[in-house]
């Protein structure tokens, strides 16, 4: 459910993502003929009780946004409250939709299927509270395109 932000939803939240493993794993998938993706182990702890799905925010990236539920109403109370952003018009582009895993998958649906080209072969990419679903040939067309040469200046000083 999605909630406003109150003190008490900010400590329930706390104390349920550190209840929870991150999602910390890059690993090969696949998207059956009915469109289901199996979760992935190690994601499962993160998603059983139910993740938001959505439309990547950077219309340059065509993947797919997994959101524990905690890290969306995060990310929604921020979008809402963003002077000069048309609420409306966000929400419809990012498609968002919240899933309910079922035997440990779950049904991408049609127009994000299409959105992020995703046929057979997948990627998923884990970030902790976060994850991305690529296809397979976007993914190695964008990290050799966006990655490349500029590793090093990305990861900086870490």
């Amino acid at each position: 459910m999605i909630v406003e932000n109150s003190v008490e939803n900010v400590e329930t939240v706390a104390e349920s993502s550190r209840n929870r493993k991150p999602m910390l794993i890059s690993q090969n998938s696949t998207l059956d003929d009915k469109g289901r993706i199996n979760i992935p182990a190690k994601f499962r702890d993160a998603l059983d009780g139910g993740f938001v799905l959505m439309k990547h925010s950077d219309r340059r990236v065509k993947c797919l946004l997994i959101f524990v539920e905690d890290e969306f109403e995060r990310f929604y109370a921020k979008l809402k409250a963003k002077p000069n952003v048309h609420f409306s018009q966000a929400m419809r582009f990012l498609q968002v939709n919240r899933i309910e895993p079922k035997q440990g998958r779950f049904v991408v649906p049609p127009i994000l299927r299409e959105y992020a080209g995703l046929e057979d072969e997948l990627v998923l990419i884990g970030m902790g509270d976060t994850a991305e679903v690529w296809s397979k040939s976007e993914y190695e067309k964008n990290d050799v395109e966006e990655m490349g040469d500029n590793l090093d200046e990305i990861l900086g000083d870490i």
